[in-house]
């Protein structure tokens, strides 16, 4: 078969995959290439969210009910955005974009 003759269903391939290509989630924060890596399902919120939250059970507990910031659990995403951006008190930074705080905010509203 000739390589011009291949071309037409490449491009058909490309058509078909792109719409899918175009819903996938991307973040460009560390956290979501660490999540890529462990094969979470990044474009389900609250896998994503669970996966996420392992960070902070050490200090929240495994359902979010406890920390020196109290019950976390239902927090909203201007709480979520300013307690791991900002950090508070005892807490660290994180780096999360509108992705991960998304993720993290429908967790905590499963917990």
């Amino acid at each position: 078969m000739h390589p011009h003759h291949l071309l037409p269903p490449f491009f058909a391939l490309l058509l078909t995959i792109s719409p899918a290509l175009a819903d996938a989630p991307v973040s460009a924060s560390e956290h979501f290439q660490w999540a890529l890596e462990d094969e979470v399902d990044v474009s389900d919120p609250l896998a994503y969210g669970a996966y996420l939250f392992e960070n902070c059970t050490s200090c929240h507990s495994e359902d979010g009910s406890e920390g020196s910031g109290g019950d976390i659990r239902g927090s909203d995403f201007r709480t979520v955005k300013k307690m791991t951006t900002a950090g508070l008190e005892d807490m660290p930074e994180f780096d999360f974009e509108k992705l991960e705080i998304d993720a993290l905010v429908a967790y905590l509203g499963s917990l």
